[in-house]
Formats: structure tokens, sequence, C-alpha cells
């Protein structure tokens, strides 16, 4: 038996979990406060790994190498998701009633209905 899920108000939602909502998945969410726990742990320990080595020069360009990271994987998520969404139009746009179009239609809009990854705030 699975345990039952309680949403959390409308009113009580955070920005991450109003966005989690709209996305048609049924496998929950970790929580905003989870990630942001991790992220500190990661930075954490790879401040403490890198401090009073000769890394410790270069601390400050492996943490924004990290972060990076993270950021080139939503950038590349984002792309492929716009890639479907192009290909979903062009297949729309062509789309004349056959059911094997439909079958090809219905492919690229498990993708392209994914909502976009909001903009960071402070930039």
């Amino acid at each position: 038996m699975q345990p039952i899920l309680q949403l959390p108000s409308a009113d009580a939602l955070t920005r991450f979990e109003a966005l989690a909502l709209q996305l048609d998945d049924p496998r929950p969410y970790p929580p905003e406060d989870a990630l942001q726990q991790l992220g500190h742990s990661l930075m954490n320990e790879l401040l403490d790994l890198v401090v009073e080595t000769p890394l410790e020069d270069f601390g400050g360009l492996i943490c924004e190498a990290l972060i990076g990271a993270f950021h080139s994987a939503a950038q590349r998520i984002e792309r492929d998701a716009d890639k479907a969404r192009d290909g979903l139009n062009v297949l729309l746009r062509d789309f004349d009633g056959s059911e094997i179009l439909d079958v090809e239609i219905n492919q690229p809009a498990l993708y392209a209905d994914e909502p976009s990854a909001p903009e960071e705030t402070n930039r």
C-alpha cells in the first residue's frame, strides 16, 4: 500500500513546488529544501577537499565549474524540449489524419509538454 501524498495548499506553495506540480510526471520531486541542502553539501565537501592543498588556489574556479555543469545540464534539457516542440509543430502542421502520423505526434508531445525551467532571478 502506497502512502497518501498530501499536496500543500495553493497559497503555501513555493515557486519550485508550483512548477513541479505543472509537470505530468506521477513521481514526486524532491523537496526544495533538500535540493538546497544538497547544493550546500556539495560545495562544502568540495571546499573541504581543496583547502590547504595545492588545489586551494583553484578552489573558486573548481566551484564555478561545478555550478556551470548544472547550468549546462539545465540548458541541454531546455534545448531538447525546444527541439521536441519544434518537431511536434512540424508534425502538427503536416498532419493528415493518418494513424501513423498520430503515433509520431504523441511521442514528441511527451517532451514538448514539459514547462521551461525558470530563469534565475539573482543573476
